[in-house]
């Protein structure tokens, strides 16, 4: 009996922490916006918006495709498939679903 009080509150804590954001999966998705070092990227998948800061030189431009950890906060790297470059960016928002990006081509 102690055995088992013993390993089901640490199994319970073990899957919570292997749910966190920290080991979500990186995400597609396209440049909707870009300022200076201001960039809004919207998800392929979810459509979900996310903002953030560049923090290292990336080119980057409207319409480009990129992957990366949308979905928490702090630094991450994304890169850029259409120019085959990584860019550091720090996420400060990410919200819900919206409309879908439209692709003008």
């Amino acid at each position: 009996m102690t055995i088992k009080k013993f390993f089901m509150p640490l199994l319970f804590v073990l899957s919570l922490f292997l749910q966190s954001p920290a080991f979500s999966e990186p995400s597609k998705g396209v440049i909707v916006f870009c300022d200076d070092n201001l960039v809004i990227i919207q998800s392929l998948s979810t459509y979900d918006y996310t903002m953030g800061e560049l923090y290292s030189f990336g080119i980057y431009d409207i319409e480009d495709k990129v992957v990366g950890e949308m979905n928490s906060y702090g630094i991450h790297d994304f890169y850029n498939l259409n120019k085959d470059v990584t860019m550091k960016i720090y996420v400060d928002d990410y919200n819900g679903p919206a409309k879908p990006h439209k692709n003008k081509s």
